[in-house]
Parts: structure tokens; sequence; C-alpha cells
């Protein structure tokens, strides 16, 4: 909502697809550059679309890719208000947490356990203030979250 003009969601020229084959097809490829660089059992997160993300956590495993580990969840606490109050708000973006195996299920060579009460797959965080944007791309992430997946997934 820009003053009292509802605006819809438009990511821009780089979220436009001719197909959702197409899309999928740079999915996949742009995987399989990962696990080309990425060392062995390696752990990465991707962020997807809720409707794309366990479909490709399954195709990345049974391509002989990645085994798909467990969805990341950065929920919102405080997400935007439902202006046509036709369906429930959406407060949550999807990462799939993957590790560079092959699809064979093998530990991930790095992961640095935190304590109990940081090792959650559901991450909250408050639009505004601690989850400010510092740039213009339309689904940045928090800095301070992805901070903490990469504590966990890589050695100092």
């Amino acid at each position: 909502m820009r003053g009292s003009k509802l605006v819809a969601s438009d990511f821009g020229d780089w979220d436009k697809w001719p197909s959702m084959h197409e899309y999928l097809d740079f999915v996949f490829q742009v995987c399989e550059e990962y696990q080309r660089i990425l060392k062995p059992n390696a752990s990465m997160v991707l962020f997807f679309s809720y409707r794309y993300a366990g479909w490709i956590g399954y195709e990345l495993e049974r391509r002989g890719l990645f085994t798909f580990r467990l969805p990341i969840i950065l929920n919102k606490t405080n997400p935007q208000i439902s202006y046509r109050k036709n369906g429930f708000r959406p407060c949550y973006e999807m990462g799939l947490w993957l590790v560079n195996d092959g699809g064979n299920f093998n530990p991930p060579k790095t992961f640095n356990f935190l304590g109990q009460s940081k090792m959650k797959s559901v991450l909250n965080y408050r639009i505004g203030k601690e989850g400010r944007k510092q740039t213009k791309h339309p689904t940045e992430k928090p800095e301070f979250l992805i901070r903490g997946l990469i504590e966990v997934f890589t050695n100092p």
C-alpha cells in the first residue's frame, strides 16, 4: 500500500518468466552450478515460493543433486494487513536447507549447533526496525537472520 493506493506484488522483470517450465529449467541449471562449486556435503539455503518449495526439494533429490534436509521458515511477526480481507495474511518465507551430497542424505560437512533456543527451523522477525531493508531488492531477507544461518553452516 502506498498512501491509499493498493500496490500489487510486482518484483520486476527479473521475476517474470515466459512459462513455469522455463523458470524451473533455470532453477535446476543454477542448482547444477551450485552443486559443482560447493564442497561435498556443504549446506546451502535457497528461498522459493511456498507453492514450489517442496516439489523443488523432492526434484533435487530425485535428480541426484542435493538432499532436502528441512524447510527453514522466516516468520514475519507483524505481516502486512489484509486490505481485501479475502484470505490469510502471508507472514512467512520458505527456504530449503539443502546438502550437496547427491541426494544420499549424508550429514552436512559443517553444522554448528548453537544451543536449543537458537536451533529452530522457524526464525521469527519483525518487519521494520530490526528487519529494515538495506537495498531496494523487493525480496531482501533480514541480514541478522541470514548471518545466523551462515554461523550454523560455516566455520569461522
